[in-house]
């Protein structure tokens, strides 16, 4: 009896309009947002390419790491090619930055402000479709699974036969169930084969296995408002009443909740200001430059005072590199210290406000996918880390390249040091310029992106999934318990 009412229902809802509408606008939807996904993620690829060419070309072109210090390092996190199926922060959160000496280390060219268009009308992907246009959709086929049939008169010539009211509750939600499945699987088979299609793209096995864990998330988000449109329709005895509260059910979980969370978290913990965070780095940067150039100068005044012999070219050098490297060392950690500061603050933010998200299915769907596709909340505190870390890594690999040739640290500009000697005055600036050489990059450090390892990431996904789970469990029990106690009269 249980197998008759799912077929049942699946061939009642495959020749209603709703299914043929449906279906077409899915496979629309889904091919375009994939499409738009390829497009984005290739477009990411030639900006990582030709900022990988601009810095070799700038390092061949250099005669000095001073020069390459002055000049800058440009960086850009790797595109991920899951983002093809979720875009989430990716296109808000800059993707490259500059590595010099001294200043802040700012991240710029978000996608969307290289593409402004999309920031103006917004982007599509497979994710926004399924945490909004589908569980809309789920709530379509299912808000008058009971109510309608108690309108049409059928439900009571059905319970009339023998038939139970748990198989006729539990066959309307598997068979309406399969047919929302149907809707959504074929197109995205279809968008998948694309990523086989296309040169560009190449997807590890850990990625694939990402992949396929959040297309099984999709489908259980959908079973998730599909009990809850089952759990409407058993509280009416009308499909208008419960169209409205479908309506507020879906507006609520979809679109105030998700926001209301950030709402109250930034009441309970007070945002962290980036200008703050640049203004005291510029301080520091200053008292930096005006300390280095008063110890410099102390260490030439020392110099021409022990009466030590000029003739050496690099005394200068090595003394303002001496001094250099130690002052750089200092304001590295001072530095450090106001950035982990300031990602302390921003977590405690982002902890409290993803807790109280995961009272809505569509936030804990979407901070699942942003972190299993590499796009979530984490990207600019971990790119700033790692271009922290970079950073550090490239200044000590300058500094012990210096150490084997002190003229490789000039930048070839004139600085306005002085030293006295004999009641005369000599211009180490003089002693700066140097002939360019050849730099060895053969073992320049390359920029690594840290990211969440893979364990982390499957751990969340577990308690994603169970929390999703439980959401089905309570929706599918009170329209379970419900439907018991229904009048059919």
């Amino acid at each position: 009896m249980l197998t008759e009412i799912i077929l049942k229902e699946i061939l009642n809802n495959i020749k209603s309009p709703k299914f043929s509408i449906t279906f077409v606008l899915s496979f629309i939807l889904i091919e375009l947002s994939i499409f738009s996904g390829i497009q984005r993620y290739e477009t990411s690829q030639k900006e990582y390419a030709r900022i990988q060419e601009f810095n070799r070309s700038m390092l061949e072109s250099k005669g000095s790491w001073g020069e390459v210090l002055l000049t800058g390092l440009r960086v850009m996190r790797k595109p991920e090619p899951l983002s093809i199926f979720n875009v989430g922060l990716d296109g808000v959160i800059g993707k490259s930055a500059t590595i010099s000496r001294y200043g802040n280390t700012k991240i710029v060219d978000s996608y969307w402000s290289l593409h402004p268009v999309f920031a103006l009308f917004g982007d599509i992907d497979i994710t926004m479709i399924v945490l909004t246009i589908f569980s809309f959709f789920a709530l379509l086929f299912s808000y008058d699974a009971i109510s309608g049939e108690k309108e049409r008169g059928t439900l009571k010539l059905i319970l009339s036969n023998p038939v139970s009211r748990d198989k006729l509750i539990l066959g309307k939600i598997i068979g309406g169930y399969i047919t929302l499945v149907g809707v959504l699987i074929i197109p995205v088979a279809f968008g998948c084969l694309y990523l086989f299609i296309f040169p560009g793209i190449s997807l590890s096995k850990y990625e694939i296995l990402k992949l396929f864990i959040l297309i099984l998330s999709f489908f259980l988000y959908l079973l998730v408002f599909f009990a809850i449109g089952v759990a409407v329709s058993t509280f009416s005895k009308n499909s208008a009443i419960s169209f409205l509260y479908f309506m507020v059910i879906w507006i609520s979980f979809v679109i105030i909740i998700p926001r209301l969370s950030v709402k109250i978290a930034t009441i309970i913990h007070r945002p962290p200001v980036i200008e703050k965070l640049y203004t005291e780095q510029e301080l520091l940067l200053k008292e930096f430059k005006n300390n280095l150039q008063n110890a410099i100068q102390k260490r030439f005044d020392e110099y021409i005072a022990s009466r030590k012999s000029l003739r050496d070219r690099n005394w200068a050098q090595k003394i303002m590199n001496e001094e250099r490297e130690k002052s750089e060392k200092e304001l590295s950690k001072k530095f450090d210290n106001l950035i982990e500061n300031y990602y302390n603050k921003e977590m405690e933010l982002i902890k409290t406000s993803s807790i109280l998200a995961k009272f809505s299915p569509t936030s804990t769907l979407s901070l699942m996918a942003n972190e299993i596709t590499g796009t979530g909340i984490n990207i600019k505190e971990n790119f700033i880390k790692s271009l922290n870390d970079y950073k550090n890594k490239v200044l000590n690999f300058i500094r012990n390249e210096i150490k084997k040739n002190p003229r490789l640290g000039s930048s070839g500009l004139s600085t306005s040091i002085s030293i006295s000697e004999n009641n005369g005055v000599i211009d180490a600036s003089a002693k700066a310029r140097f002939p360019s050489f050849e730099l060895n990059l053969n073992n320049m450090p390359e920029f690594v992106f840290f990211k969440k390892s893979n364990n982390i990431i499957f751990k969340n996904s577990i308690v994603n999934f169970a929390i999703l789970i439980l959401y089905f469990i309570l929706f599918f029990t009170v329209a379970f318990v419900k439907f018991l106690k229904y009048d059919v009269r």
